[in-house]
């Protein structure tokens, strides 16, 4: 009986021995089985798990408004919602924020070049609206002759509109320029242009094409809408008195628009473009000479190109200043040659 009954506490024992504790033993009892069952139950469960989630699409954020970017609706109050009659307005902003960002990938839009252009935009429009003969006579003449005590009858009565031409293209040309190189550029103005002195290699360029220019402004001065045109001051042909105070405003005149275009033009856009930046000035230059002569506005796109290039060579626009004035002084001459000459 006692043998029998330890033989059974001894099957017992080895029926509850772990897998560990039996190694090499051959697996006959119930609970290693059943263990090893769950095991595979489990592992099959979680890779049923795991391909479901990979089936599943990812969620992504359809928002797409520009403006009102999605925000965290944990714990806060649902978005409001702009009205829908300003959605169009503020998408048509945010499309032209991300626009200017990203400039269609030619490049980043520099804020310099932004004020430049704005800046010629706006200095054009004052002075074409603001700074001509033709705003002085119908706004200022009478009360600026009564201020410095010229009759209608004085004889110099009728320069007064282009000494204020002179005067405003000096203030609008070359002293707001100025400002916005100096205070918000940061720069020298000798370094757009404003010297007196530059590189005189190209001088020979600017007699040669003075040199041309004479035989054309003759046979131009022939026709008879460019009698009528020059000189601007209709008083110019009483006699020298009048002709020289003219061209004294005239020739201000010319400086201002030469370190305009080329200089403060060229010079700030030269800086981004290169020498693209004739081609740029070239449109604006064309266009105030809209309403003269059909040849003066189509030669001035030649001129336009060709000055502003010889001023990038010789750091100075000055030359061409005096360029340009010598073939004014040359147009009003031949044209009162053509009328007859000097009345007195």
């Amino acid at each position: 009986m006692h043998a029998r009954f330890r033989h059974s506490l001894l099957l017992r024992g080895a029926s509850r021995t772990t897998p560990r504790a039996a190694a090499g033993a051959p697996a006959t009892s119930r609970a290693p089985r059943r263990s090893t069952l769950c095991c595979t139950g489990h592992l099959a469960r979680t890779r049923a798990t795991e391909t479901a989630q990979d089936a599943t699409p990812p969620v992504t954020d359809t928002h797409t408004d520009p403006i009102d970017p999605p925000e965290s609706t944990h714990g806060a109050a649902p978005a409001r919602q702009r009205p829908w009659l300003l959605r169009p307005i503020f998408g048509f902003f945010g499309e032209l924020r991300d626009d200017m960002r990203s400039n269609n990938g030619v490049g980043k839009l520099e804020w310099r070049d932004a004020v430049t252009f704005i800046a010629i935009a706006v200095l054009l429009t004052v002075f074409y609206y603001y700074c001509r003969p033709g705003y002085f006579r119908f706004g200022l003449h009478q009360k600026v002759a009564d201020i410095i005590g010229l009759s209608r009858k004085h004889e110099y009565y009728g320069l007064l509109p282009y000494a204020y031409w002179a005067v405003m293209s000096v203030l609008m040309r070359m002293l707001v320029p100025c400002l916005l190189i100096w205070f918000v550029f940061r720069e020298r103005a000798r370094d757009y242009g404003y010297r007196l002195v530059g590189v005189t290699n190209h001088a020979f360029a600017y007699l040669l094409m003075f040199t041309v220019m004479i035989p054309i402004v003759y046979l131009v001065s022939l026709s008879s809408s460019f009698q009528s045109k020059y000189p601007f001051y209709d008083n110019a042909i009483l006699g020298w008195d009048h002709f020289v105070l003219y061209q004294l405003c005239y020739g201000i005149q010319f400086v201002a628009l030469e370190s305009f275009f080329r200089g403060f033009i060229i010079f700030a856009l030269f800086k981004r473009f290169g020498y693209y930046a004739l081609f740029i000035m070239a449109v604006p230059y064309c266009m105030i000479h809209f309403g003269k002569p059909v040849a003066e506005t189509f030669g001035a796109i030649i001129a336009g190109l060709l000055l502003g290039y010889l001023a990038l060579k010789s750091r100075s626009w000055f030359y061409g200043a005096m360029l340009h004035w010598s073939i004014g002084i040359t147009m009003d001459l031949f044209a009162i040659v053509q009328k007859g000459g000097f009345k007195h």
